[in-house]
């Protein structure tokens, strides 16, 4: 059990690092469109990057942000009903919803990985007239669903480990 909670601690670990990683792109997000509506009003001069780039670093935090979200509980769930059992019931639900949850992020990676690899095979850029390459992008997708995945993955076995044994893993 020592080394399974040494991995759950650096599961959890890197959820907590890429978080703190991915708030950076939320500043540089708020510098950017600080940047344009200023060139914008004050001198008319609009630039041609500014959305895009700031689509890029929403996906960029949006993507690196998932895990950290589930470690803390922040995902979106319908509890009305769930409440209502004990705490090892609900670790249950929560471990077979888990399950669903990680058959889909398999999914999703296998799928991502597959669209991120043509992506890079044809030097795929957006079709703006600032063009920036699209590849960049899905990697970053890629990486936080497999670390989204991780992270489920230690919810669901920490949710199986309290409803079948009472014990916090």
């Amino acid at each position: 059990m020592g080394v399974l909670r040494g991995i759950f601690r650096l599961v959890d670990a890197v959820s907590e690092y890429t978080a703190r990683v991915a708030i950076w792109g939320v500043l540089a997000l708020v510098f950017i469109l600080t940047w344009e509506v200023l060139l914008r009003s004050l001198f008319n001069m609009p630039t041609i990057w500014a959305h895009e780039s700031t689509q890029y670093f929403f996906g960029f935090y949006f993507a690196l942000g998932g895990a950290y979200c589930l470690k803390m509980g922040g995902m979106v769930r319908v509890d009305t009903v769930i409440r209502l059992f004990r705490p090892r019931t609900r670790a249950v639900i929560e471990g077979v919803t888990g399950l669903v949850a990680l058959i889909f992020m398999t999914a999703l990676v296998w799928t991502g990985v597959q669209v991120a690899w043509d992506s890079i095979i044809y030097n795929e850029h957006s079709i703006s007239p600032w063009g920036p390459p699209i590849y960049p992008l899905k990697i970053i997708a890629v990486l936080g669903s497999v670390l989204l995945g991780m992270q489920s993955i230690v919810k669901f076995l920490r949710d199986l480990a309290f409803g079948l044994l009472g014990k916090e893993l």
